[in-house]
C-alpha cells in the first residue's frame, strides 16, 4: 500500500493539523516507510502461534478478600447497629 498526497491531507484535515507542500514530501516518506514496515510484519506466517498479551506469565498473587470490620472502625470511627457513627451536622 502507498500513501497519496490525497489521503495525506484528508488525514491532516481530518486531525486538525496544517502541514505544507514542502513538508507533504517528507511526510509521505516517512509514512510510507512506516506502512512498508507493517506490510513485512504481515507476511510472517502466524499460523499455530496463539496469541500473547504478554511475553512472560503472570499469575496476580491476591489474597482472599476478607470484610475486616477492625479495620473499617480504625478508619471511621465506632458502629453502632451495623452503621459507622460519625459526628453529628448541626
Amino acid at each position: 500500500m502507498k500513501l497519496s498526497k490525497e489521503l495525506l491531507f484528508d488525514v491532516a484535515r481530518l486531525s486538525r493539523v496544517n502541514i505544507s507542500n514542502e513538508e507533504t514530501d517528507q511526510f509521505l516518506d516517512e509514512l510510507n516507510d512506516v506502512v512498508k514496515a507493517f506490510d513485512l510484519l504481515s507476511e510472517v506466517d502466524t499460523k499455530g502461534v496463539s496469541p500473547s498479551l504478554h511475553p512472560v506469565k503472570i499469575t496476580p498473587k491476591l489474597r482472599e478478600d476478607k470484610p475486616e470490620v477492625k479495620k473499617k472502625t480504625a478508619l471511621f470511627g465506632e458502629m453502632e447497629d451495623g452503621y459507622f457513627v460519625g459526628p453529628s451536622l448541626k
